[in-house]
């Protein structure tokens, strides 16, 4: 696959660093990544498109680069690359280690983490997007296409920084992905907030813990033409959480939903209460949705064993509980999100 850079070109930075093209690693809706090379250490470089190189993202970027990354674990943009001639540009980040996995390997089982890990990974996930909203900023698009994980620990590396937008920021053109987006924004009420990015958050957690999404139940099922009329509807003006305590008219159905009747049960209570909590009251009102703090203090206890389930069985157990359904095939391995 070829791009808009040839390998062996020399791009030069804002602060006179000189970056060598690689090889082009692949290419989203608003550019192509590189891999590039400067005084023998390898990077990240993002090209945009034509469409995309606009001077909003580019004082969007400066911006970006000057606050600083907010923690670790965010592939923060480090410097603007903008060429003598032309009005394409792009920037540095550091490069993804390829044994860092993403969510939708987890998804379809290309990796197989212990449930230890994946606490861990949805509280660094968590603390990374709490450090970042401690700075007053907003990340938009929080979905599967911007995590990756380490299947071996839990560390995780949050990447597509260049549409975080702060409170002094014009706001921005990014609402998010589909599926990811709090219901006021699909209803075209709101923009990107940090309250809608908990919600985000929280959908992203639920897919983690659950392997479906809180709102496909028998509502997305009964879908025939998945359309923009369908979505609407079904993440909009009418969500309705797979598990409501009090609205049972969208449970998950069997055959199709198997993921989320085989995992529910099987948590602690409390991990069900902040789904619950989420996805019922944090539907319609943005302000009582579930912080980075409950859910952090959550998967702590978790890490560490202390929360029971309903059934009396410890987070110990469900761990193996869990991982013997995965290797046993219990686990369906039929995801609907991904294959739309």
């Amino acid at each position: 696959m070829e791009g808009q850079l040839k390998n062996g070109t020399i791009m030069t930075s804002e602060s006179g660093n000189k970056y060598i093209v690689k090889n082009l690693l692949g290419a989203g809706g608003q550019g192509e990544v590189y891999d590039v090379e400067c005084d023998g250490s390898h990077y990240a470089l993002k090209w945009y498109f034509k469409g995309s190189a606009t001077a909003r993202q580019k004082k969007l970027l400066e911006t970006i680069i000057a606050k600083g990354s907010p923690d670790v674990s965010f592939l923060w943009p480090i410097e603007l690359i903008v060429p003598m001639q032309g009005d394409l540009f792009g920037y540095i980040m550091p490069l993804r280690p390829k044994y860092y996995k993403s969510i939708v390997d987890l998804m379809k089982k290309r990796v197989n983490p212990s449930f230890y890990v994946i606490c861990r990974t949805a509280y660094n996930l968590t603390k990374g997007y709490q450090k970042l909203h401690a700075m007053g900023a907003k990340y938009q698009d929080i979905s599967f296409g911007n995590l990756f994980f380490n299947p071996d620990n839990g560390d995780v590396l949050i990447c597509d920084n260049d549409n975080v937008s702060f409170d002094s920021a014009k706001p921005g053109g990014v609402l998010g992905t589909p599926g990811f987006m709090a219901p006021e924004i699909v209803r075209g009420e709101k923009r990107p907030s940090r309250e809608t990015d908990r919600y985000s958050l929280a959908v992203l957690l639920f897919y983690l813990f659950m392997v479906n999404h809180p709102l496909e139940g028998k509502q997305e099922a009964s879908i025939k033409c998945m359309d923009m009329a369908a979505r609407v509807k079904l993440y909009g003006t009418n969500p309705i959480f797979i598990f409501d305590p009090d609205n049972k008219t969208n449970r998950p159905v069997p055959g199709i939903h198997d993921n989320a009747n085989i995992y529910w049960p099987m948590y602690p209570e409390k991990l069900r209460q902040l789904f619950t909590k989420s996805f019922t009251i944090g539907l319609s009102q943005p302000s009582k949705r579930v912080t980075e703090p409950e859910w952090m203090t959550l998967f702590a206890n978790m890490m560490s064993g202390m929360l029971k389930c309903s059934c009396g069985a410890s987070t110990m157990k469900i761990w193996k509980q869990r991982e013997l359904l995965i290797s046993a095939g219990t686990v369906n391995k039929q995801f609907m999100y991904l294959q739309r």
